[in-house]
């Protein structure tokens, strides 16, 4: 067995630690995420499908089936229970959307109901904290990027002019 050197140690720690840095908020809600499959519902008191309902309409694309939408909230449900110990602002957040659908259901509205309840609440607490997580957990997906045409790192596949980008017709 050879020998490892310093410098390779220093790379493999930096890279491991990188990794648990970015990687370590969403550990805990990729472990619910993953137990969740088989249908249960947590005990939370958060309604799972009207947060996922939520997601979707931050970021709808037909592609992407309503289980991944639904593995999202509740990730952020986890995140938030992991966080804080309640879950007080989602509860919060989605009661002030049925309150923006006239007191029903906001997730049985239609998708112009829908969105016009969910710019109503844009500047509220609940909304800056659940469109970053949304956007994050969804799109730092790699088996998501394919359904949405972005075709992954240039940097890693050569770069663009490698790729067909290297042609500047359109500036003449």
């Amino acid at each position: 067995m050879s020998a490892i050197s310093r410098r390779r140690l220093i790379t493999i720690t930096a890279n491991v630690i990188s990794v648990a840095a970015v990687a370590g908020p969403y550990l805990p809600a990729l472990a619910l995420a993953q137990d969740n499959r088989t249908g249960t519902v947590p005990d939370d008191g958060v309604d799972a499908e009207a947060l996922a309902t939520l997601v979707h309409d931050l970021f709808p694309h037909e592609a992407i089936a309503a289980e991944v939408y639904t593995g999202i909230a509740r990730m952020i449900i986890a995140q938030e229970q992991g966080a804080a110990g309640d879950l007080m602002l989602l509860q919060t957040g989605l009661r002030q959307l049925n309150e923006q659908a006239g007191g029903q259901e906001w997730r049985s509205l239609d998708a112009s109901q829908r969105l016009q309840a969910l710019n109503k609440i844009a500047d509220t607490e609940f909304f800056k904290t659940v469109l970053p997580r949304s956007r994050a957990l969804l799109y730092l997906r790699p088996e998501i990027w394919q359904l949405v045409g972005y075709g992954g790192n240039a940097l890693q596949q050569g770069g663009y002019l490698t790729r067909g980008f290297d042609d500047i017709d359109w500036l003449n």
